[in-house]
């Protein structure tokens, strides 16, 4: 298969199964600016995965810390940083809920 028609395939199948919930938290922002809140939603984890994720864990891995792949060929750092990524959203659970404020009930 051609990598462009895998490329424009990926996209399509991206943007089908995530446009319609998109929409439904647009029509449902209470907010001034929606569009530049979406942005913000959007754009926002994106570019923390590529500082965060892709530069400064990638460097810990690199400087070979937990670099040990075991199950599936994953370092054991991704699956340490993975697990307390999940404590820390179990703990903030209620107040994330809670600030739920600027969606229409």
């Amino acid at each position: 298969m051609p990598v462009l028609f895998t490329k424009v395939l990926g996209f399509v199948i991206v943007f089908i199964l995530s446009f319609p919930p998109l929409l439904l938290v647009y029509k449902q922002l209470k907010v001034k600016h929606r569009l530049g809140m979406m942005a913000v939603l959007c754009l926002g984890p994106m570019i923390i995965m590529m500082l965060y994720e892709f530069k400064l864990l990638a460097l810990v891995i690199n400087q070979g810390f937990l670099a040990q792949a075991h199950v599936l060929g994953v370092a054991d750092f991704i699956y340490l940083h993975t697990a307390l990524m999940g404590v820390i959203m179990i703990i903030y659970k209620d107040w994330l809920i809670k600030k739920r404020a600027f969606f229409a009930n």
